[in-house]
């Protein structure tokens, strides 16, 4: 205390930085891209997917569902205005998981298909059973539509593939159905 005077602030109570509020902006949002480069892929096993045939409860499914979603649009969006490729191995991971699961169709839409025996389990293989198209499946497709535009070329760095099978798969998803 003897060696520090008491003095006026040399800011005001409302400033918390010297830097512009867009760098502050800036760095919140490198900092949440960046944990989610270590963030694990959320899990979507079948005894999540017929909790709701059971319980009615869709909660953890969907907050799952959607944050795979999240995860690819934001991580898409930042490799497409960096476009050094730090993104693109989580980017491909996460077009890879949501390729990968059975339906992109909402729970509450399947229910034509629960009315069979074995019907909480998303059926695949039979042609009145394939892909219907909901708000969910459409917003998925609409990502994904989006990734391939913003990050094909570094997608196809890594192999073509990926974007031939993103490919096939929105269109066998989304637009086959709607036609």
């Amino acid at each position: 205390e003897k060696f520090l005077r008491e003095s006026d602030w040399f800011f005001p109570d409302d400033i918390v930085t010297d830097q512009p509020e867009r760098q502050v902006a800036a760095e919140i949002i490198r900092e949440k891209l960046l944990r989610m480069l270590d963030e694990e892929i959320p899990l979507l096993p079948l005894s999540l997917y017929r909790t709701y045939f059971k319980t009615g409860d869709r909660l953890e499914f969907d907050q799952k569902y959607l944050r795979r979603r999240y995860m690819l649009a934001v991580l898409s969006y930042a490799e497409y205005r960096e476009k050094k490729g730090r993104f693109t191995e989580k980017i491909c991971d996460l077009i890879f998981a949501i390729l990968e699961e059975s339906t992109w169709v909402l729970h509450g839409h399947t229910f034509y298909f629960v009315q069979e025996p074995g019907g909480e389990v998303p059926d695949v293989y039979l042609p009145e059973h394939l892909h219907g198209l909901d708000l969910r499946a459409a917003m998925t497709g609409s990502i994904l539509t989006l990734t391939y535009y913003l990050c094909r070329e570094s997608i196809d760095e890594i192999s073509e593939i990926i974007s031939k099978r993103l490919k096939y798969t929105v269109l066998d998803r989304i637009v086959r159905p709607y036609l």
